[in-house]
């Protein structure tokens, strides 16, 4: 009969509990009462019970330990007072076996808390009956040994996943020797009992699941098993491992383990293996031989520089592959070696498989075993065939770059180190402005130069050179203007090692260049004005290289746009543009043109000439004005001459126009008609006096007509010279056998030239023979 204690004072859990051991397979225990730890304790001392439930409030440390000390330690379940796992884990770290919560004190979570906990006893029983020997086991293994125990046991029916979860948070280290508590960084055994694997551990890494899966998978006995863990400083450790798990009635109540650590072992063979990777990786000959030769080791790099690989030299003498002249100094070599002596970088050749010889450095030590006696050679070579021919090229190339900058024409080479020191100043354009290369070695940039505009742009360009970056600029120096070339000198991997600096002397290009510059920029002005037109330049190619002028906006244009592009493209979509194209292929011919076109509907004057360099035609030069407006005005006088023509030749009257001078310059047709009716056929009819002064005729025409010719040539002259408004005279005639009578009207032409115009009117007609001798002077006007 089963006899069990209730420590507490909540009479419903009482109450509860009788009822579920009533239903139990342990019904006919017998369960007494303590309302508090002082009654516990009296009856304790009086009966021999088997097991404790205790309400959690009388759950304490010091309550669990009297129990586990007594002659016949007793384990304690406790009965929570609400439904939260954390009191329950509080109370397994207080040391209790097991916890019920308010939901599960029935008949089988109280078997289950029974049956554990009377489990738990019986184990504590054994492990106390053995104790001398059990503790002489844990404190003389050379093995870290523990027991862990799970609170509360873990179901083996539980999915895998579940399990190992389950391990870790429930696993609380029972008992562990110093041995095993030393492999975490503790000293004491004691510091490590009563810690949960969790607090330990975490919540497990990735190789821990894995382990604890092992563990489940081998049915819960792994042997040999490495698992990698921390310390408790969070250095990895890794352990080969012997695990048991410790099986009641279905479920995983502890588990047993004996581990070693061989975290040495594990860095030894991780350093071995890193250094054969190493070995094996490098291209450098990497090999060991006897003391007499013979080749031990051949890595890959070995392999690469001789052409041979470690199955055809390993077992070989050394002098496979020393060249006859140099077996001598190889044994030299190998006898230092056996004295103890290193060799650093040895320079020496060794012939290859394909019969070529290779310069090689070597780098050679003594050879020890455990007893650190000498017993043969290791030895690392590097092929420096390639190295040692840069060299010499180097070295010829740094012989004819002294040769180049001594002799670089019109100016001066420099070489600056990181200390802003020249190192180099070669050239012939050191003298012109007063500096010598021997003056100059050694100093630096300041010390040169002082403090001056100069210095402070070549300090400028320096500087970023060491970062790097080029710079070109002008720099006068002592009256020279000088183009300043600064450029960052690079090693092989690219870094900045120092600085060049070439001057050139361009004194006399400078001041040709500002001048043209002025002339261009003049030239441009001019371009960029020219009235109501443009200028433009085309290569051989007919692409732009200049365009300017106001005229280009009228075709939306932009000159700096089109620069580059070719003619067609421009103009090819512009009506009437294709007059142009054949004058601009003309000048390309060497042909000068001149034309007028309408492009676009405007009128143009082109002027297209050829550019010739050398008497070569390098270009076209093409100048175009806009006549539109004077078009329009030479078509509205035309028009307005027409018109005026058509005027006077309708009125019947003959009518004359003279200049200032008294020139005729224009006559209508009554005139022309009167001159061929009158058949006066000479050679001035041809112009119908036109040119003749109509003065100088009327004079000739004095004599019996004086009495009107001369009033009429002098009221012609006070018009002409704006003395008289106007004039009229009437004077007689006689032709076809009768007489008639003219009126002359002389009226001014309001021009800027001035002149009059001279009118001839039919009045009347009298019977009479003969002709009148104003007629007569008429008709010798018209001859």
């Amino acid at each position: 009969m089963s006899q069990f204690l209730f420590v507490g004072s909540d009479n419903d859990k009482v109450s509860e509990l009788y009822r579920a051991l009533s239903l139990s397979p342990y019904s006919d225990a017998v369960i007494d009462l303590a309302f508090s730890h002082l009654e516990a304790q009296y009856l304790l001392s009086s009966h021999d019970y088997s097991l404790v439930f205790a309400q959690q409030s009388y759950v304490t440390t010091d309550f669990i330990e009297m129990l586990r000390d007594s002659e016949a330690p007793i384990p304690v379940v406790a009965l929570l007072s609400s439904e939260e796992a954390l009191n329950g884990e509080k109370m397994l770290g207080a040391g209790a076996v097991d916890f019920l919560a308010k939901s599960e004190i029935n008949e089988a979570h109280v078997a289950r808390a029974i049956r554990y906990g009377l489990a738990q006893r019986q184990s504590w029983l054994t492990l106390r009956s053995s104790e001398d020997r059990h503790r002489v086991l844990m404190q003389n293994s050379a093995q870290g040994l523990w027991l862990f125990e799970f609170a509360p046991p873990i179901s083996l029916l539980a999915p895998h996943e579940e399990q190992v979860h389950d391990i870790i948070q429930r696993a609380r280290m029972v008992e562990c020797n110093d041995v095993n508590a030393q492999m975490y960084g503790f000293v004491r055994a004691a510091q490590m009992q009563g810690l949960w694997l969790r607090n330990v551990m975490g919540d497990g890494g990735a190789e821990t699941t894995a382990f604890l899966r092992k563990f489940i998978d081998a049915n819960y006995l792994l042997r040999d098993a490495e698992l990698m863990e921390r310390d408790r400083y969070g250095d990895p450790k890794h352990f080969l491992c012997n695990v048991t798990g410790i099986i009641e009635d279905g479920y995983l109540v502890g588990a047993w383990g004996a581990q070693s650590d061989i975290t040495q072992t594990r860095k030894s063979e991780t350093k071995q293996a890193r250094l054969a990777a190493i070995v094996e990786a490098s291209d450098d000959a990497i090999f060991s031989s006897t003391l007499n030769g013979v080749i031990l080791t051949w890595n890959r790099g070995a392999e690469e520089i001789s052409g041979y690989s470690a199955a055809e030299i390993i077992g070989q003498c050394t002098e496979m592959i020393v060249p006859p002249e140099r077996v001598a100094e190889m044994q030299s070599v190998l006898e230092r070696v056996r004295q103890g002596e290193r060799l650093s970088r040895l320079e020496t050749q060794r012939r290859h498989k394909d019969g070529t010889l290779r310069d090689i450095c070597l780098s050679l030590a003594p050879l020890l075993n455990t007893q650190g006696r000498i017993i043969g050679v290791s030895g690392i070579g590097r092929d420096i065939t390639a190295q040692k021919r840069t060299e010499e090229e180097r070295s010829l190339s740094e012989k004819l770059y002294q040769a180049l900058a001594r002799n670089f024409p019109n100016g001066s080479v420099y070489i600056i180190d990181h200390r802003s020191r020249i190192v180099l100043a070669e050239g012939q354009g050191l003298a012109p402005v007063g500096l010598k290369r021997e003056t100059v070695l050694g100093k630096t940039i300041f010390q040169v130069f002082g403090e001056t505009p100069t210095y402070a742009e070549i300090q400028s360009a320096y500087t970023k050179a060491l970062e790097g970056n080029e710079t070109v600029f002008e720099a006068e120096i002592q009256g020279h203007i000088r183009l300043v070339h600064v450029v960052p000198v690079r090693d092989e991997q690219g870094t900045v090692i120092s600085v060049l600096a070439m001057t050139q002397d361009v004194t006399e290009q400078t001041r040709w260049r500002l001048a043209l510059e002025r002339s261009e920029k003049l030239y441009s002005t001019l371009a960029s004005n020219f009235p109501n037109g443009s200028v433009l330049f085309l290569d051989r190619d007919l692409r732009f290289v200049f365009a300017q002028g106001r005229g280009l906006r009228q075709f939306g244009i932009n000159g700096q746009q089109i620069v580059g592009k070719s003619l067609h493209e421009v103009l090819g979509a512009i009506p009437g543009a294709e007059r142009v194209m054949p004058l601009y292929r003309r000048a390309l011919e060497g042909k000068e043109s001149s034309d007028e076109v309408v492009i676009n509907g405007l009128h143009r004057w082109l002027h297209i000439v050829p550019i010739r360099e050398d008497g070569k035609v390098i270009g076209v030069m093409g100048m175009s004005q806009d006549i539109t407006r004077r078009k329009k005005t030479e078509r509205a006088l035309r028009a307005s001459e027409e018109l005026n023509r058509a005027i006077l030749d309708s009125v019947l009257a003959n009518i004359v126009v003279l200049d200032q001078k008294g020139n005729i310059t224009a006559v209508n047709e009554p005139w022309r008609r009167f001159a061929h009716e009158n058949e006066l056929h000479d050679e001035s009819l041809c112009a119908y006096g036109i040119g003749t002064n109509y003065l100088e005729v009327c004079a000739q025409c004095m004599g019996s007509a004086a009495e009107y010719t001369t009033p009429a040539i002098q009221g012609i002259r006070d018009v002409l010279a704006g003395r008289l408004k106007n004039f009229t005279i009437e004077y007689p005639g006689h032709f076809d056998g009768q007489k008639h009578w003219f009126q002359m009207t002389v009226t001014p032409l309001t021009i800027e030239k001035g002149g009059v115009v001279v009118t001839h009117h039919h009045r009347a007609t009298t019977s009479g023979n003969g002709t009148p001798p104003q007629q007569r002077a008429s008709a010798r006007l018209l001859r």
